[in-house]
């Protein structure tokens, strides 16, 4: 189970983009516990997958190369992978409440990659 956990928190990363920031993926995995995320993220960089860093006062996480980044995304279903992508834009709606505008392009591009699932 706990692999599982890592692994769909690893895709999840992989699916929001080049730059990740923290809270957006501790918003969108809101069911899994902060301890399972947070495990997942220091195993990944353990094995130099992901580096953190700060941008201002948030945590963003970046992968290592962009190869690991799209081998995570492209082992995703179509639909898990829109169904997650759902998860971001509503996470990013929640996160940024006032900033969506400026983050246009990332949360409409979440969007319209969820496709099918908006409707579900």
């Amino acid at each position: 189970m706990k692999t599982l956990l890592k692994r769909i928190a690893l895709s999840l990363l992989a699916l929001v983009g080049v730059v990740v920031v923290l809270a957006v993926v501790m918003e969108a995995l809101e069911l899994l516990p902060d301890d399972g995320l947070f495990d997942a993220l220091e195993e990944a960089e353990t094995a130099q997958l992901i580096h953190a860093s700060t941008q201002g006062r948030e945590t963003v996480y970046r992968f290592s190369h962009e190869l690991i980044r799209h081998t995570l995304v492209g082992t995703l279903s179509i639909p898990k992978r829109q169904r997650l992508h759902l998860r971001i834009a509503q996470a990013m709606e929640r996160v940024y409440p006032s900033q969506l505008e400026e983050r246009a392009a990332d949360y409409s591009f979440h969007l319209y990659q969820a496709g099918a699932a908006i409707e579900e």
